[in-house]
């Protein structure tokens, strides 16, 4: 069974995640805010950690994710707010975050948040070698790719614009 945590200070949100992401076979631990959290992750390092980026009187989503990736960068955060703007979106790339999900509507929040976690925990899995990569064969290694091999898949998509590929750089 895959480890979720998730963070916001409103009980709400946090009660509405948990039963969307209930259906999806996960034994997920909520916090009520940053500290807690950061308590909870240092005793369990989650996997898979969704954190509200606006909290009051603790740690906030920001420094939640700082603390997670110095900690444990393998485990992928997902940021998740209603009040978070572009300099919030940038500065959690920059801190490494795996995702950023604006609030919208309630169905549309939690369609978008299902998808995500379902992606971070295939990266999490992909990155810590958790993934069987052998197609069926009996060894969980992942399988030796060429440069040239590796050159053809990128010559499929275009070069990112420069403005993009600076952000990844800073």
């Amino acid at each position: 069974m895959r480890n979720l945590l998730i963070i916001d200070d409103t009980e709400f949100y946090l009660t509405q995640y948990e039963i969307a992401l209930n259906k999806k076979d996960l034994k997920i631990d909520k916090a009520i805010n940053g500290n807690i959290a950061w308590e909870l992750f240092q005793k369990n390092k989650y996997p898979v950690v969704v954190t509200d980026l606006r909290m009051k009187d603790s740690l906030d989503g920001l420094q939640v994710l700082e603390n997670v990736k110095k900690l444990s960068p393998e485990t992928q955060v997902i940021i998740i707010t209603a009040h978070g703007g572009e300099e919030d979106a940038i500065q959690s790339v920059n801190l490494h975050a795996f995702g950023y999900i604006k609030k919208g509507t309630p169905s549309q929040t939690i369609s978008n948040l299902e998808q995500m976690v379902d992606k971070a925990f295939q990266e999490y899995e992909k990155n810590t070698g958790l993934v069987d990569w052998s197609d069926g064969l009996e060894s969980k290694e992942r399988p030796n790719v060429s440069l040239d091999e590796i050159g053809k898949i990128f010559k499929k998509y275009p070069p990112l614009p420069e403005e993009v590929s600076n952000i990844r750089e800073g």
